[in-house]
């Protein structure tokens, strides 16, 4: 049923980073949004971004000092590109609305796995 539906979504998301959430530092991230949460998931390969925020309003969330170099923000959901960080502060805006956690890839998109 649907329980197989979401794990089915949820493995899609977590497979192209997996090295990375298993030998990457967790590190939680301040934010000026109200009641949201960020953890940054750092690796040499890249970083796995986990941001949410869970009322009933839509908010923007501004992630602060995401890289220290150019890099491609990738939705692990959809695999698209959703942002392109080119110079400093590298900040990263995002909406949650409907869905109130998202996962992200910052990095070369080209070093995911399954790509």
């Amino acid at each position: 049923g649907m329980g197989i539906k979401y794990l089915s979504e949820a493995v899609n998301m977590i497979a192209p980073v997996e090295d990375l959430l298993v030998e990457g530092i967790v590190e939680p991230i301040q934010v000026a949004t109200a009641g949201a949460r960020v953890v940054r998931i750092a690796h040499s390969r890249g970083t796995i971004l986990f941001v949410s925020e869970y009322s009933f309003d839509k908010v923007e969330v501004i992630v602060p000092n995401l890289t220290k170099a150019k890099a491609q923000v990738v939705d692990l959901d959809t695999r698209t590109v959703v942002a392109t960080l080119e110079a400093p502060p590298y900040d990263f805006k995002i909406t949650l609305d409907t869905d109130r956690a998202r996962l992200f890839y910052v990095g070369d998109p080209a070093k995911l796995k399954n790509n």
